[in-house]
């Protein structure tokens, strides 16, 4: 405290405080808490930084999701163990699969048996079975070409084999085909031609029956040679 002379018999008096000296060993701890906090906030800087530039496709966890150009690991066992097939072959086969036989279908059998070409019974079974698969041994009886086509025919067949005891079953035709490509032979058993006497198994799709030229029509699906 000092005292100093005023003017009018008044004194003035002053107080000094005290200054408080910081130690050394604040001054350490207090930067070694800025340091700390300086570097924390730096790596996580880094790590938004590192976080916004993943790409899009890549997962959180890392691991860099697949690419759309590389099958998956099931598409490629599938591949492996798909037949080497045509589509039109796989759908042949599978529609063959499913259609009516001698065997499978009491009806067919007795369309089969019947020695009435031209009766009710073959008209009743075209009705009912239209657009039906059929499958079936058969012989080639006639080939006629169609209209004035000379790759066009119209191909006659019958159940069962070709012999001079007669035929049984309606006179079924296909009409209007070309007997190397429309008959859908096999990738292998496409021949150079088909003639009378011929023996095939025939799948086909039922169309239907003329009563006046007693010809049952038929849309070919497969065949093959016996």
């Amino acid at each position: 405290m000092s005292q100093t002379p005023a003017s009018m018999g008044r004194v003035e008096l002053r107080f000094r405080k005290k200054k408080q000296r910081i130690s050394k060993k604040s001054m350490i701890i207090a930067g070694s808490v800025l340091g700390c906090l300086a570097l924390i906030i730096g790596v996580g800087a880094v790590l938004e930084d590192s976080t916004d530039d993943e790409p899009a496709g890549e997962s959180l966890s890392g691991t860099e999701a697949p690419s759309a150009s590389v099958p998956s690991l099931v598409e490629q066992r599938a591949e492996e163990k798909a037949p080497d097939r045509s589509l039109s072959e796989m759908k042949e086969a599978e529609t063959s699969v499913r259609a009516l036989t001698v065997d499978s279908d009491k009806r067919v059998a007795e369309l089969m048996a019947t020695t009435q070409g031209c009766g009710p019974l073959v008209a009743q079974f075209a009705k009912d079975y239209r657009g039906k698969i059929i499958k079936f041994d058969a012989a080639v009886w006639a080939l006629n070409k169609h209209d004035d086509y000379h790759t066009r025919y119209d191909i006659l067949v019958s159940y069962g084999d070709f012999t001079e005891e007669g035929i049984s079953g309606p006179n079924f035709q296909f009409r209007d085909v070309s007997p190397t490509l429309d008959l859908h032979f096999g990738a292998e058993d496409v021949p150079d031609s088909i003639g009378v006497g011929d023996e095939l198994t025939i799948t086909a799709e039922v169309q239907e029956f003329e009563e006046e030229s007693c010809l049952f029509l038929l849309e070919p699906v497969a065949t093959s040679f016996r």
